[in-house]
């Protein structure tokens, strides 16, 4: 059964979310700070966690640092509540690694929508962009980097290593699937599984931020992850498939 963690030290508010994830066939059970928490997240080693910003104790911000530096949650899906509807503030969640956010006051609808968006990334669907699904055992190899998409790691000829979350890994995988192609922004959008909320929306923009903080030497001038002014993203590099049956 899929366990999902949810943290929020407003108890009828995390009450009720249990109590609807419970209802949907989850198994759901609540923490009301940021170190309660952790200790549950390292107990249950949930499948998603979902988890206000604002918590004494621990604040949502704190424990998601600490969550990404756990070998046993650094890839788990997390949803950040929040009562900041600040642009500013939704791209900072975003950049501490957090996969997607809902801002407070939601209804449950909302909620189980994006619960539902986060677990089905887990086993993603095939078409030209959404839901491309490596088989067991694929490794990428490009630009000096070698990715292993089922333990979502990269390494590179230097002896750099990092952990991609799950949206930065469908990101990143659609861009090595379709390299040296210009990906719409729309299109990406489509194979997180995600909605723009508005034209203005960042998501894409940030997570891509995330990634060429991983892959690129400057970030700042990017010669692998490029962006192609009013059209979208690239991944500019040849890209070697294969497997570990293959490479033995």
């Amino acid at each position: 059964m899929t366990k999902i963690l949810v943290i929020e030290d407003e108890a009828p508010i995390r009450e009720r979310v249990v109590k609807a994830l419970n209802f949907e066939g989850y198994e759901a059970y609540g923490g009301e700070n940021g170190r309660e928490g952790l200790e549950l997240a390292k107990q249950h080693q949930p499948d998603l966690i979902i988890a206000d910003i604002m918590m004494p104790e621990l604040g949502g911000q704190a424990m998601v640092s600490l969550l990404r530096d756990e070998p046993a949650t650094r890839l788990t899906p997390i949803i950040m509540v929040t009562a900041l509807d600040q642009r500013v503030e939704q791209r900072r969640f975003m950049e501490l690694g957090v996969d997607d956010y809902i801002t407070k006051p939601f209804d449950l609808a909302e909620l189980l929508g994006a619960v539902q968006a986060q677990l089905r990334k887990q086993t993603w669907r095939d078409s030209e962009t959404k839901g491309i699904e490596p088989e067991p055992g694929t490794i990428y190899t490009f630009a000096g980097w070698r990715y292993e998409a089922d333990r979502r790691h990269l390494s590179s000829e230097r002896g750099g290593r990092s952990a991609l979350t799950g949206s930065e890994a469908q990101l990143l995988i659609t861009l090595l699937e379709h390299a040296n192609s210009v990906i719409s922004r729309e299109a990406l959008f489509d194979a997180l599984e995600r909605t723009a909320s508005s034209p203005f929306d960042r998501t894409i923009d940030v997570l891509v931020s995330r990634v060429r903080r991983k892959i690129e030497d400057n970030p700042r001038d990017p010669k692998v992850l490029l962006t192609v002014r009013n059209t979208g993203y690239m991944l500019n590099a040849e890209v070697v498939k294969t497997t570990d049956t293959e490479a033995a």
